[in-house]
């Protein structure tokens, strides 16, 4: 999925595959239900403000803003993204919604894109097992520094259980999807590698959550005061 040339057909059949996961095995439920916990502290005068990173086809940010809406909340997201096949699905799928803007860039440059404490939250659905592990360490730094009520990572757990349960959900999937999926667990975290990324990259008071027959996890860590 990460070449560029990675036609829309294909895409979307990986897409398809990442939004039923999303939905059915925890990673949309973790976090509108981390953010239902913190609303009960917002200020209601103005937008929650959430970036989602490496948004894919925006599924988590539409997802969010479809629960904000059911209970009057104001929460405006904002899905960057750098593959120009996501950009464009993303685009197409959040299209008539005002509450969801998709906007080209790479994450690692975000922080020069945006400033220092441009959003309420800083959002990565299974995203940084993308990354080399320098990189992961950067993007969570970066995070923390757009952020100013939490970095909220949302991403695989690599375990026995984890590769066996992908190899089960993908055994009639299409080949790039298979491959893909069956990749990407191998390239996820332990509990212990996610806190020391999140240490390392500067944020504090980091909770994390395992969904061990998912295969999820969801770190929170806090921006520096």
């Amino acid at each position: 999925m990460d070449d560029p040339d990675v036609g829309p057909e294909e895409m979307r059949a990986s897409f398809r595959f990442i939004i039923a996961v999303n939905r059915w095995l925890g990673g949309t439920a973790a976090l509108r239900s981390f953010l239902a916990r913190e609303s009960r502290s917002w200020d209601r005068s103005g937008p929650i403000r959430l970036l989602d990173l490496g948004t894919g086809i925006a599924d988590i940010p539409l997802a969010v803003g479809d629960w904000a809406r059911s209970l009057g909340i104001d929460l405006r997201s904002v899905g960057l993204d750098l593959h120009p096949t996501c950009l464009e699905l993303a685009r197409e799928a959040a299209a008539g919604r005002p509450d969801v803007e998709i906007v080209a860039g790479d994450a690692r440059e975000a922080l020069e894109r945006f400033g220092p404490r441009s959003f309420d939250y800083v959002h990565a659905g299974m995203f940084l097992h993308h990354l080399a592990d320098d990189e992961v360490e950067r993007v969570l730094s970066i995070m923390g520094r757009l952020a100013v009520r939490a970095a909220v990572w949302n991403d695989l757990v690599r375990s026995p259980l984890s590769r066996l349960g992908v190899r089960l959900l993908t055994l009639r999937s299409a080949p790039i999807v298979r491959d893909d999926a069956r990749l990407s667990v191998e390239k996820g975290f332990t509990r212990a590698e996610a806190i020391g990324f999140a240490e390392r990259a500067g944020l504090t008071g980091i909770e994390l959550r395992t969904m061990p027959l998912a295969g999820r996890f969801l770190l929170v860590g806090r921006p520096k005061t």
